[in-house]
């Protein structure tokens, strides 16, 4: 049995219905999303397929999310215990390797 560990929040990438782990993060803001992208830069910009020069990073009104070229990365709503126990979605850095796709 495991000993009490924090909860931690799922952040995904999301587009036409596929999507894919990005993060689990301790705190739900607009900051930590940025700094959980930022961590997984390279990963991140291999799974999404290379962004065309003109891509602009939006803030989402109204939640915490992130628009970056038809791509939505925000919070499921699941914690990483709900995620685990539900089937967790293919993480970033094995898409950068694989190119594995999910749909939802």
């Amino acid at each position: 049995m495991r000993a009490y560990t924090p909860t931690r929040y799922e952040i995904v990438a999301q587009k036409d219905g596929v999507a894919f782990l990005v993060a689990y993060t301790s705190r739900r803001s607009l900051r930590t999303l940025v700094r959980a992208c930022q961590a997984v830069g390279r990963d991140l910009l291999a799974a999404l397929g290379g962004l065309p020069e003109d891509s602009v990073m939006t803030r989402r009104s109204g939640e915490i999310a992130l628009d970056l070229s038809g791509w939505t990365i925000r919070y499921s709503g699941r914690t990483q215990r709900e995620a685990e126990l539900e089937g967790e979605l293919p993480w970033v850095r094995d898409l950068a390797k694989k190119r594995l796709t999910c749909h939802v």
